[in-house]
Order: C-alpha cells, then sequence, then structure tokens
C-alpha cells in the first residue's frame, strides 16, 4: 500500500493507492476452497437488552474456491478463483414518533381544551383535545405508529419511541480469471477479468418499503512485457473498468399505505417523504418516495513504462493516460 508520495508511476488516485497481484497458473493443478458460517445462535445480546428478548435473526454464509492450472505445458497457464456471500440480517431501528394522545390532538402543555374548531381542521375528542388538527394533516398522521411502550406504560409527552426490526439481504457474486502465455524468454503477456455483483436490500426505518442496491464492477486489463536487452525491459498495459450502481430503488411496498397514490402529493404518486424537523423521526417508507439514484462510469487506462539499467544506474519513463 502507498499513502503518500507517489512515484510517477501511479496517479489518477487521491488517496491511499493498493497495488495487488493476482495469482497465475502453473505446469501443476493447484486448488483450495473455503466456507465461513455464523448465525444468531453465536450472538450475545447487549448488555441493555430487556428481559426475555432473543437475538436479531442473522445468517452470514461466505463461501469460494481456486484453481489454477496449464493449458500449454511451460507455456500458457490460467487461474481462477470465485466468492460468494449470502447474508440475512435484522437491523433494529428506533425511530421518535408522535404520542397516542398527539395523534387526538392532546398535547401535554397543560392547555384546557378547545371549545371549537375553524373550518378546514378537526376536534378529534370533544372536550379532550386541547388542539386542532388540520384536515390535510389528519390523514398521514396513521404513517406514524403509537410508540412502542414498557410493561409500565409510556413516558409523558408529546413524543415516544417505535422500534421495529428491519430486514437487509446481501446476496454478492466475485469472480476473477487469468491468462498467462510466455511467448518467449523475451516475450510474455497477462490478461486478467473480474467480475463482481452485489445486490443489497433493506427497509426504511419504519420498515413499509423494501428497498434495493445494486452494484455491478468489470474490469479488465492486459499487459505485455518485453526484454529488449539485459539492460532494458518494458511493459506495456491497458485496462477497462466499468461500474454501475442503483441504489434506494423501491422494489416492494411492505406495508398497503406506502403504495396507496391517494395519499400522493403529485397525482399517481405514493406518499412523499413526511417530517416535522426536530421532533419526530422523517417517514421515508412510501413507495418511490426517496427516489432512486443511478450512477455509471467507464475507465480506460494505457500504462508504457520502459526501465533501463546502465551499471550502478536505473531509470525509469512512466507513459500513463
Amino acid at each position: 500500500m502507498v499513502t503518500t508520495n507517489y512515484s510517477a508511476e501511479y496517479g489518477r488516485t487521491s488517496g491511499a493507492y493498493i497495488n495487488a497481484i493476482t495469482k497465475s497458473g502453473t505446469n501443476e493443478f493447484h486448488g483450495s476452497a473455503y466456507g465461513f458460517f455464523r448465525n444468531s445462535s453465536l450472538d450475545a445480546l447487549p448488555f441493555f437488552t430487556p428481559p426475555g428478548a432473543t437475538e436479531a435473526p442473522f445468517d452470514r454464509k461466505q463461501f469460494g474456491a481456486s484453481a489454477g492450472y496449464r493449458i500449454q505445458k511451460d507455456k500458457t497457464f490460467i487461474f481462477g478463483d470465485y466468492e460468494g456471500i449470502r447474508q440475512n440480517l435484522a437491523n433494529a431501528n428506533q425511530n421518535v414518533v408522535l404520542s397516542a394522545n398527539a395523534h387526538n390532538g392532546i398535547l401535554n402543555n397543560g392547555a384546557p381544551p378547545v371549545a371549537s374548531c375553524p373550518a378546514g381542521s378537526t376536534d378529534v375528542m370533544p372536550g379532550v383535545s386541547n388542539v386542532c388538527i388540520d384536515n390535510l394533516v389528519l390523514p398521514y398522521l396513521q404513517f406514524f405508529p403509537i410508540p412502542s411502550c414498557p410493561s409500565g406504560g409510556c413516558a409523558a409527552g408529546d413524543t415516544g419511541s417505535f422500534n421495529v426490526l428491519g430486514q437487509s439481504g446481501t446476496s454478492e457474486n466475485y469472480f476473477t480469471i487469468k491468462f498467462d502465455h510466455k511467448f518467449s524468454d523475451k516475450d510474455s503477456v497477462s490478461s486478467s477479468y473480474f467480475y463482481d455483483f452485489a445486490p443489497y436490500t433493506s427497509t426504511d426505518s419504519y420498515a413499509y418499503t423494501l428497498l434495493g442496491t445494486i452494484t455491478h464492477r468489470q474490469e479488465m486489463n492486459i499487459a505485455e512485457y518485453h526484454v529488449f536487452n539485459p539492460n532494458l525491459v518494458n511493459s506495456a498495459r491497458f485496462g477497462v473498468s466499468r461500474v454501475w450502481s442503483a441504489d434506494q430503488t423501491p422494489l416492494k411496498a411492505l406495508n398497503p399505505l406506502a403504495a396507496d397514490t391517494k395519499f400522493g402529493a403529485t397525482p399517481g404518486q405514493s406518499v412523499p417523504i413526511i417530517e416535522i424537523p426536530g421532533v419526530i423521526t422523517a417517514m421515508q417508507g412510501g413507495f418511490g418516495a426517496s427516489g432512486a439514484n443511478l450512477i455509471g462510469w467507464t475507465s480506460w487506462q494505457f500504462y508504457d513504462d520502459p526501465i533501463s539499467h546502465q551499471g550502478n544506474a536505473r531509470s525509469e519513463v512512466w507513459f500513463q493516460c
């Protein structure tokens, strides 16, 4: 790993530079395989977990294999590896929501009940409610659940905590393949390709909508090495990298309210993001409310690195585009 003071051979980065070398095949067959498993049975409960609670569901499987061999003895070799990850994890989300009294227009401010409400608002509990709720707001209160009260009841106040267990899932497949060919003692070529596809799903903080994120990466490179003479060696490399991702893509409405278009701020759309800044946790569980982010880019690179030795002197020229 190179962190600072890069030499001329490195570029196009503003952080640490990691140089990794992929294995190559040999005349003899070599391979390996592995597996890793973990689930909630091996987890301990957090220290402040209430009595009687159980571990949150969790399951992780990580597995892979690699192998290398010759295609033509002493000339052409191949190596490949695969890695897979399957994970399901429950995420505990704690949301600040309106209290049961606040849903009914009863605020914890000591104010007396309202005598009447102006047009366009509602006295939810006549003789008890001390504020009027706007008729345009009233239908959206159902998107905020009642607080999860402990056995002793909820503390006084206009807000409380609502705890919900969301679920996330990961299914990643990654593989690399590499070819090496030796033309002569002075000429050789090497090429590698990797593919990484990693779908990830999770829920919003209220577990109203299932959201998906997909990361798709591919990279291919080819390098040619030539020895002109004992004092001059050249390395030429070409590579292309393609990355594409889709973030926060709505996949499924887990609560029917999340996809009900009658709550949309725009005709035909689902409920938008609802929030009272600084008071409650924003409700972003409307189907498509947060919007999907689509990102993709392609990077092309070419390097040519001649290295010359003259006695005790060494000179290098790095060309990159």
